[in-house]
């Protein structure tokens, strides 16, 4: 006869056992039996790992093609956030760019930012030591706590972690960002999570690096091109009002400023005198 039993441990694996039960015989009577167990469970979980595995680099693979594909830094952050769960389950998680010795929160899912306050958005690096080991050492840092115990220096969405993991964005060397994760399990976060969370967050920096060298490329482009419309349009006139009328024209409207004026300087008296002053709605406060 067999028997197969199936439960689970402490931490939630899967335990499975096989039972073999064999009667010992003699003539027509039974006189004892033998039992055997067979342990799988090393064999599921190892299965079990195997496909989570195949799963994550799949999900790694789609997403890798979605974000990189997007120039927009907004929509690449929109993206990060939504699909990082396809990867690594969370509760809360957050996103932070980093903005010299701070870090700034730059995304957020698994609670209303509204209920962020302002102070919380803005973290010194050496005021919060899990971040900064983050960033001084260029590696995913994961936390446990147990019972009752909080974590230090709390970030938005912190209240109930029982699990935290801190994941860098490196770019050129260097961590210009981090995802952090919160789940109220603890020990949610392995190894193998920590490989996952850094295989993806490395597709996000690259993505991020590329939509903001597009916007420098995009904004540069157009300052060279308001270089060149203006040295055409000027070129054109001999009248200095009208000149200083085409420059402005391109100032507001290129680089979308409210306000535009353009002051000469008189070396004789050591003053500035304004030209032209005007607004968006194009009309000259003064000429002088």
């Amino acid at each position: 006869n067999e028997l197969r039993r199936q439960t689970s441990d402490e931490s939630g694996a899967p335990v499975i056992r096989n039972f073999y039960v064999y009667p010992l015989r003699s003539a027509d009577m039974v006189r004892g039996a033998v039992l055997l167990v067979e342990d799988l469970s090393e064999r599921a979980r190892l299965e079990h790992d195997i496909e989570l595995r195949a799963q994550q680099l799949a999900a790694l693979t789609e997403i890798s093609s979605r974000i990189t594909a997007s120039l927009d830094r907004d929509e690449v952050i929109s993206l990060a956030l939504e699909e990082m769960e396809r990867v690594i389950g969370y509760d809360t998680m957050t996103l932070w760019r980093r903005n010299g010795s701070f870090m700034v929160l730059e995304g957020i899912r698994g609670i209303d930012q509204d209920n962020v306050r302002p102070e919380e958005m803005r973290v010194r690096l050496t005021d919060n030591e899990r971040m900064n080991t983050i960033v001084e050492q260029q590696r995913v840092v994961s936390v446990t706590r147990g019972g009752t115990s909080a974590l230090a220096q709390p970030l938005p969405g912190e209240g109930d972690t029982r699990s935290w993991m801190g994941v860098p964005l490196i770019s050129q060397g260097h961590v210009v960002g981090m995802f952090i994760l919160h789940k109220k399990e603890p020990d949610f976060y392995d190894d193998q999570a920590a490989q996952a969370a850094l295989a993806f967050a490395n597709q996000v920096a690259v993505a991020l690096a590329n939509a903001d060298l597009f916007e420098q490329t995009f904004a540069r482009t157009n300052e060279l091109g308001m270089l060149l419309e203006a040295a055409q349009a000027t070129s054109q006139t001999l009248d200095i009002n009208e000149v200083f009328n085409i420059v402005v024209d391109l100032m507001l409207n290129t680089l979308d400023m409210d306000d535009c004026a353009i002051l000469t300087w008189d070396k004789m008296s050591d003053t500035l005198e304004v030209q032209i002053d005007v607004d968006r709605s194009g009309d000259p406060d003064r000429v002088t």
